[in-house]
């Protein structure tokens, strides 16, 4: 049961957390603890700037009052964003969003958002509620803090493999603000194109969007390939192509690998989370791809300082609302118990 409003006077009660992520928002409502009392996901139509905000504005609104019968504005209410591009954490400004989604659905729609833009006074003014914008992997990694290895380190770093490779990293308790690019690590110098523009980074190699590619490359297939999970698939067909494919997914795994090695070495991590759709990083779904990725992810000790090879690698499968209560708990850390 959701706690009571609180008065005006004591401060922001409520966070309301929105993944941006392409052609979709979800959100979830979050009480001050981090506590969820509801979630809504809501189509967007187009990923201009405009039509997020709006629509951001309207998920918000339909969110707080369906489940708590709040109007906006209202100073208990905040609002906490996270997507999947650089930003400036002291003010809330994207300085770069662009995609080539590798879902069917949106095949061809890509975008690019070429200019910074300011999200979250955008957004603020949309509303009439205090926002924070914040980098994905620096959302989950904030996610990872509250219910993860955060209650069992200060220092640690989370891997996000999406349509491309991103991550956030927590040290002595404090979460980096600067942007954690580890899919433009270089894994291979002379290596395959990224949708960057630069050559060999794990960005080539790991994310949804290049292991599609890859596999679609090596059977001759790729128009067939309509999707990860139709890579997935190929891998359990027991034929020349599907080891072929499976090669792809510990190619994948090993790039993973390599970035982990050059963070543990850089910054002396006892713990690392990577998130993932399940059937592709987590062994434990049984599902060929996945164990290919764990093996080849499995490199990593070989490659880093030898003081650091024990650390702990952890794989989780995203959840679908996962990545808007993280941004939902970001806006709780800054917004709710700064103020209270």
């Amino acid at each position: 049961m959701a706690a009571p409003p609180s008065t005006p006077e004591a401060g922001p009660t409520f966070a309301v957390g929105i993944e941006i992520l392409p052609y979709q928002l979800v959100a979830v409502l979050l009480d001050s603890s981090g506590g969820k009392l509801g979630m809504r996901r809501w189509p967007i139509v187009d990923m201009e700037t405009a039509t997020v905000i709006d629509q951001v504005a309207t998920a918000t609104v339909e969110l707080v009052g369906t489940t708590l019968g709040i109007p906006l504005p209202d100073p208990r209410i905040t609002i906490g964003v996270q997507i999947g591009g650089p930003v400036s954490t002291k003010d809330g400004v994207v300085l770069a969003y662009a995609n080539h989604p590798t879902d069917s659905l949106y095949a061809g729609r890509d975008y690019h958002w070429r200019e910074p833009v300011p999200l979250a006074d955008l957004i603020r003014r949309e509303t009439g509620c205090p926002t924070v914008v914040e980098n994905d992997g620096a959302a989950f990694a904030t996610l990872e803090k509250h219910y993860g290895v955060g209650q069992e380190t200060s220092s640690f770093a989370v891997v996000l493999v999406r349509d491309g490779v991103g991550g956030g990293i927590f040290l002595n308790n404090r979460l980096m603000t600067i942007p954690f690019e580890f899919g433009h690590i270089k894994v291979q110098p002379e290596g395959r194109w990224c949708v960057s523009g630069d050559r060999g980074c794990i960005d080539a190699y790991a994310g949804r969007r290049a292991v599609r590619a890859i596999a679609g490359e090596v059977i001759g297939a790729e128009s067939d390939l309509e999707s990860i999970e139709a890579a997935i698939a190929v891998c359990e067909e027991g034929d020349i192509e599907a080891r072929q494919v499976i090669a792809a997914f510990r190619q994948a795994g090993a790039a993973v690998g390599h970035g982990i090695a050059t963070v543990l070495s850089l910054f002396g991590l006892s713990h690392m989370v990577i998130y993932g759709l399940r059937e592709m990083v987590d062994p434990r779904s049984g599902r060929k791809a996945a164990e290919a990725f764990a093996a080849g992810l499995n490199s990593f000790p070989s490659l880093t300082y030898p003081l650091y090879r024990s650390a702990q690698v952890i794989t989780r499968a995203m959840d679908v609302a996962d990545g808007a209560q993280a941004a939902g708990l970001v806006a709780v850390d800054r917004l709710i118990r700064t103020c209270n």
